[in-house]
């Protein structure tokens, strides 16, 4: 490997230029350690707010909103930003997501202490969480499921997750 070039004054073979060969792969590694070493996180210029719904709050950017909706048999509402809509079921028949169990797209976690399924399917750009026994109603358990209605980007369905995983249970 001859990075150096020989001309006039570098000649092959000459001292300076067997010192600089000598010299390169620590050149080299001392550019590859300072490229590769992190600096300090910086602080982001968005903050998150808390927006308290039926029963349970998220946090997202800010800049979102909360419309509380009228269901049937559950609490419904809808949450409003980032040019996309996040809608909610709270009730005994909230719909569990049952489409994409057992496929790649769904993964079981805890959210606040609880078991829950978040779905991220890129074909569809569909972002969704359902949390079985979520809390306790007047007639027994009661589920949680929030989804994107319209057909998100990937960036919108990573912003998604992330707020999924913000939701707390009122005590």
């Amino acid at each position: 490997l001859d990075l150096i070039p020989p001309n006039r004054h570098n000649p092959p073979g000459s001292l300076r230029s067997r010192k600089l060969k000598r010299l390169m792969p620590f050149a080299a590694l001392s550019l590859l350690v300072i490229g590769c070493t992190s600096a300090p996180p910086q602080p982001t210029a968005e903050k998150w707010v808390e927006l308290t719904a039926d029963g349970f709050t998220i946090e997202a950017p800010k800049g979102w909103t909360y419309v509380k909706q009228q269901g049937i048999d559950s609490l419904c509402g809808a949450f409003f930003g980032d040019g996309m809509t996040l809608e909610y079921d709270l009730g005994m028949y909230s719909p569990s997501l049952s489409k994409y169990e057992g496929s790649r797209a769904a993964e079981d976690e805890i959210i606040d202490g609880r078991q829950a399924r978040v779905v991220m399917d890129r074909a569809e750009g569909f972002a969704g969480v359902y949390i079985p026994e979520a809390t306790k109603g007047r007639r027994g358990e009661v589920n949680l499921t929030v989804y994107s209605e319209h057909q998100l980007t990937l960036t919108q369905m990573y912003l998604a997750l992330k707020i999924f995983r913000t939701i707390k249970f009122k005590k």
